[in-house]
């Protein structure tokens, strides 16, 4: 990294530490500092970069405090004094204490900044989510920071300096002259020094390791995951705490506790506190864990919660969208390579659960306003509770996210489904979400036989913002035929756009300034507008026979195929609609409710048609006639 880079880190960590808050320029200034340092980096690159830099700054000092106490017991003459001894304890101490800290604090900023970034991106590449770096990040870092120059400049008067001290007392007291001294002083001092090479490494190894999930869990909240999962390598030098542990879903909020509980005893410098509240695990206290109840019990505690579970643990935690918090999810193949089955055991009865009031009710959710949705969970709840068969989550969706653009497309999504009562009624629609958590496992289970990804269409492709999903029999998306068509299509919104808040904000008036959307399509509201209108576009070409009043025994396929092949695809409208008559369809219906009020929006020839068209079919009295 350039000097200029490091000097702009530490003025925009220090402007963080101060309580300043980054402006927009300065979080993406220290977004671009940060993955910079990380392109080309795997996590046992950056742990053996920081073994390397504490190693040889490590070394680099004992050569100096070397030197030093020689030189004088070279120079002064006489007999060896009580006071000599002590001064030269004092010098040792002074060099081999918070100058090697100090002499590697920028490598160290940078480290840390890369390893945090590195677990927060990993989720991002789990998630789908693209993830900014900000001041939550970096009032983070600077606390890690310091916990990392706590225990590299306490090294010495910790584990050393009492050996030193010690050994010194015995040179006097042995009545040893200045020749002997220099030889066993020289002797003694490196062989103390060089059994800090395995600390170092330890210490490199897990500060790598906690700083990684610290960034997994800011990942984790900022792509508004709610629960995890515990991973191990399992293989012949897993631990078994590591092998009871293996698939354990846990909580986002219990490790953030947690997470909060280590920083605030490193502030503290209290190290017994910081042990406590990030416990390793022997094999002794491992093998008292016998029951599942016991490990909840534990996690509930706070004595088991984010890895490193021990010294050079390779656990790691990933998002997990379908278990719940409690929950262990093993595969045969998890069994097979060795993670440790518990037992279920009793579980004590809990408190008997709160009665229900008035805000926990489905009628409650259905009087609220949309202003009371603060959160992806509140938001399948207020889209449920009106429309209870449409089954609704939106995990991986943050916060943010929820609120600027998720809060505006639901009360489209209500107004849609009471506009076209016969999507409703007929439960035409039966999921909508980000396709992630039990609800779409529960879909894919009922739908698709439980396939994913492989389905094309089912999916989110890498530039799409959201889509609907058909759904046929012989499993197929897109372009299946007629008769193998069945109901019950999905509508997805994918979270890697939607949260990122200014960048989606940027794609959606780009597509309009560039033509590829109507005018005044602008907003993340036409995006449901648009995907709904397939649904309503699928309905009516796969419903079958169906009469409408004053043209019993008309298709209503057939009329909707007429009517397509009769205007053609939308003249003058965007960019999209002439990609086929499908999102020529679709695009029109965004344009008649958003679009600007000219030729270029509602007044175009083919969104006025087709809003005629609409009111013509949806307006009438249906009559099944199959």
């Amino acid at each position: 990294m350039k000097r200029n880079s490091l000097k702009k880190l530490e003025t925009l960590r220090k402007q963080a530490k101060g309580g300043a808050v980054l402006s927009p320029s300065q979080s993406l200034r220290l977004d671009r500092i940060i993955k910079a340092t990380i392109a080309e980096l795997t996590l046992n690159q950056q742990v053996n970069k920081y073994k390397d830099l504490l190693t040889n700054s490590w070394n680099r000092h004992t050569r100096e405090a070397l030197i030093t106490v020689v030189n004088q017991i070279e120079a002064i003459g006489g007999a060896v004094t009580q006071a000599e001894l002590r001064a030269y304890d004092a010098q040792i101490a002074g060099i081999m204490g918070s100058p090697v800290a100090e002499e590697i604090r920028r490598p160290v900023v940078r480290l840390n900044s890369g390893i945090y970034q590195s677990g927060a991106q990993e989720v991002a590449k789990d998630t789908g989510v693209r993830l900014s770096f900000g001041l939550p990040d970096t009032k983070s870092l600077a606390v890690i920071d310091e916990n990392v120059f706590f225990w590299i400049k306490n090294y010495y008067p910790d584990f050393a300096q009492d050996k030193m001290t010690a050994r010194l007392k015995e040179y006097f007291t042995g009545g040893l002259n200045r020749q002997d001294l220099l030889l066993r002083f020289r002797a003694d001092f490196l062989g103390e020094m060089k059994k800090a090479r395995s600390y170092w490494d330890l210490l490199a190894d897990h500060t790598a390791t906690k700083v990684r999930e610290i960034g997994r869990v800011a990942g984790y909240e900022k792509a508004g995951v709610e629960v995890i999962r515990v991973k191990a390598r399992l293989d012949d030098k897993t631990t078994r705490i590591c092998r009871k542990l293996h698939g354990q879903v846990i909580e986002v909020k219990a490790v953030r506790k947690q997470v909060d509980r280590y920083f605030k005893q490193v502030q503290a410098k209290n190290k017994e506190g910081v042990k406590r509240v990030w416990p390793w695990v022997t094999d002794k206290q491992a093998d008292k864990i016998k029951t599942q109840p016991q490990v909840d019990k534990l996690v509930e505690r706070g004595k088991i919660g984010l890895p490193p579970y021990h010294a050079r643990c390779r656990t790691r935690t990933v998002a997990e969208f379908e278990a719940q918090a409690g929950d262990r999810v093993l595969t045969d193949k998890d069994k097979a390579n060795g993670a440790a089955s518990l037992k279920t055991g009793r579980r004590k009865p809990g408190p008997k659960p709160k009665p229900k009031t008035r805000a926990d009710t489905s009628a409650a959710w259905a009087a609220r306003s949309i202003s009371s949705v603060k959160n992806a969970k509140d938001a399948a709840a207020w889209i449920e509770a009106r429309h209870p068969y449409l089954a609704s989550e939106f995990q991986g969706m943050s916060p943010e996210a929820v609120v600027e653009f998720l809060r505006p497309a639901l009360k489209e999504m209500d107004r849609l489904l009471k506009e076209y009562p016969r999507i409703a009624e007929e439960k035409f629609l039966r999921y909508f979400g980000t396709q992630r958590g039990p609800k779409w496992k529960a879909y894919k289970d009922r739908y698709l036989g439980g396939r994913q990804g492989s389905l094309r269409g089912l999916g989110f492709k890498q530039n799409t913002w959201a889509h609907a999903v058909p759904v046929t029999k012989d499993f197929g998306m897109v372009g299946a035929k007629l008769k193998d068509f069945t109901l019950d299509p999905s509508i997805g919104i994918n979270p890697k756009y939607w949260n990122d808040i200014t960048g989606f904000k940027w794609s959606l008036k780009n597509s309009v300034r560039t033509g590829w959307h109507p005018r005044g399509c602008d907003n993340a509201d036409h995006v449901i507008t648009h995907e709904f209108d397939h649904v309503i576009d699928n309905f009516m070409e796969h419903k079958g026979k169906t009469g409408v009043k004053g043209l019993q025994g008309a298709s209503i396929a057939q009329m909707i195929s007429n009517f397509k092949l009769r205007n053609g695809m939308p003249n003058g409208l965007s960019q999209y609609a002439r990609e086929n008559l499908k999102e020529g369809w679709a695009e029109s219906s965004a344009a008649a409710k958003w679009g600007s009020n000219d030729k270029f929006g509602k007044r175009n020839p083919y969104v006025k048609a087709q809003k005629e068209f609409l009111n013509r079919i949806f307006n009438s009295e249906w009559e099944d006639l199959t």
